[in-house]
């Protein structure tokens, strides 16, 4: 049980997973969700994940910016709050990720 999240092509191909990421889940529900929490899915343009790889590169460079770009969110199962070793290595993870996927994909069909 917890916070998963996927990043899926159309065609039900799987190019991006997060666990607990309660941070990368918040930004998600506000930039593509419209603030709506609903476990729904969701287009994600190619734009959004330019937003966020910028967000994740600037917290990267300059922790102190965390809970003004990628504040966490509590939640039920959501993990810790703590901007510590755990919350920097999902925005790595989610950084190499969006690299290799906006380098790879024209990102149309996700």
């Amino acid at each position: 049980m917890g916070l998963d999240m996927m990043l899926v092509k159309r065609n039900d191909v799987e190019v991006g997973y997060w666990r607990k990421a309660n941070a990368i889940h918040k930004w998600f529900v506000d930039n593509v969700q419209s603030g709506d929490d609903d476990c729904g899915d969701y287009m994600v343009s190619r734009e959004d994940l330019e937003l966020l790889l910028d967000a994740c590169s600037k917290v990267l460079e300059n922790h102190d910016l965390a809970e003004k770009l990628l504040p966490t969110q509590e939640g039920f199962f959501f993990g810790s709050t703590e901007y510590n070793d755990w919350y920097f290595e999902n925005l790595e993870y989610t950084k190499r990720l969006l690299e290799r996927i906006l380098e790879e994909d024209d990102c149309s069909d996700l």
